[in-house]
């Protein structure tokens, strides 16, 4: 009798562990005598144990079906039944009767982060194709602003070129006319050196 209450004393708090030390406190007890049995001390702690080790697996099941509608915002939920889900041994993974619904969060969570993850990598892609448009359209307008410019130096440089060639030109005309007026010049000089006066000629016959 004093073996099994050290055997139910040594059970301690409660835990997936616990499972064999309750084995060994409940089979001791059941071995006793039924009139030894009454005289078991702390039979209640015993009792207690074993319903607290059962309902290890039933607070499991509670954090399963505190998950309900999987949204983006389930991830804390989810992973506090997992978690709780897995320090469980075997014995008691088995009586988690609603684990398949952890599952099928886990993947509903999954496809959803996964859809999430797409949105964002489109809307990433959506602006920098935008962003990519913005600046082919102000390589587009620079490019023109460029051409036109361009094209106005030109004309000015055809406007400048045009009044060269006729500043060019009026200054040959008037070297030509200052040469052919120095030709002129020159030849009225030479017809006066070699031609008499008329003064000459006039009072040339009287004499």
């Amino acid at each position: 009798m004093q073996d099994v209450e050290k055997l139910i004393d040594a059970i301690g708090t409660v835990t997936p562990d616990s499972k064999e030390a309750l084995r060994a406190a409940r089979t001791a007890y059941e071995n006793l005598p039924e009139d030894q049995k009454e005289l078991v001390g702390n039979y209640e702690k015993l009792v207690k144990a074993e319903a607290a080790y059962l309902a290890l697996a039933d607070a499991v099941e509670k954090l399963i079906d505190a998950i309900g509608f999987v949204t983006l915002d389930s991830k804390e939920a989810i992973e506090a039944a997992r978690t709780a889900y897995d320090a469980l041994n075997d014995e008691l993974k088995a009586m988690v009767s609603n684990y398949e619904t952890l599952q099928k969060a886990e993947q509903a969570y999954a496809l959803l982060t996964e859809t999430e993850d797409l949105m964002e990598q489109a809307k990433a892609a959506q602006e920098a194709a935008e962003a990519a448009q913005a600046a082919a359209e102000a390589a587009q307008a620079a490019a023109e602003a460029a051409q036109q410019a361009a094209q106005e130096a030109a004309s000015s440089a055809a406007e400048d070129k045009a009044a060269a060639e006729a500043a060019q030109a009026q200054a040959e005309a008037a070297q030509a006319k200052a040469e052919a007026a120095q030709a002129k010049g020159k030849t009225v000089k030479r017809a006066q050196r070699y031609c008499p006066s008329r003064h000459f000629l006039r009072t040339s016959p009287e004499a």
